[in-house]
């Protein structure tokens, strides 16, 4: 099944103090980011950025603000709605960070990229992007959708240990995996340049 992944340059610990914290003046601002999102919607006579069909396999979510005040105060949390609090993880990365790409991918093709990171001597696992996230500690799963991070100081090495790879192994990989390795080379270098993790969420 074909997957979208939203990509973000944002700092980590700024995100994970965020989480926890009870303060209502981030809630509201947030909040306040929404409406600001909204009014361009209108003005654009765009009814919908998007995202909302990323998600229409999934069953009912719940109201965005609950989502973001069970995120920002640490619960109570519901295990149904696990894809609301990912989408109210989102708002948080969005508020604090830059949003960079989205790209498609299909789950299954990760491993034949962490095999030419193999190969090349890179110390990135697509793995760890997709399935180390919030979803594991902070929050209930999703049925369907994840989020994980690359932090600045993993993207900075695995950016060295490319540029020191071996041009004739870069040539003997599959045209396509090269394409997505060379594309996840581009977020190496945005990071260094911003010197901000990498963050996704995804589905």
């Amino acid at each position: 099944m074909g997957c979208i992944m939203h990509v973000y340059l944002v700092d980590s610990d700024v995100i994970e103090e965020a989480i926890y914290s009870e303060d209502t003046e981030l809630f509201e601002a947030i909040i306040a980011d929404w409406s600001d999102d909204d009014g361009d919607d209108e003005s654009s006579g765009n009814e919908s950025d998007g995202d909302d069909e990323d998600w229409d396999d999934e069953g009912e979510d719940l109201d965005p603000e609950i989502a973001l005040r069970a995120l920002i105060d640490g619960g109570p949390f519901e295990e149904e709605y696990g894809r609301s609090y990912l989408e109210a993880y989102e708002s948080i990365c969005d508020h604090f960070g830059e949003y960079f790409c989205d790209i498609t991918f299909h789950l299954g093709w990760q491993p034949k990229v962490n095999e030419a990171f193999a190969e090349l001597g890179m110390e990135l696992s697509m793995n760890h992007l997709l399935f180390g996230g919030a979803c594991t500690c902070v929050f209930p799963a999703p049925d369907w959708g994840g989020d994980g991070c690359w932090t600045k100081e993993e993207c900075a090495k695995a950016l060295e240990q490319w540029e020191a790879s071996d041009p004739a192994v870069r040539a003997a990989l599959d045209p396509a995996v090269l394409k997505d390795v060379e594309c996840h080379v581009g977020w190496l270098r945005e990071s260094k340049r911003t010197g901000k993790d990498i963050y996704v969420v995804w589905g």
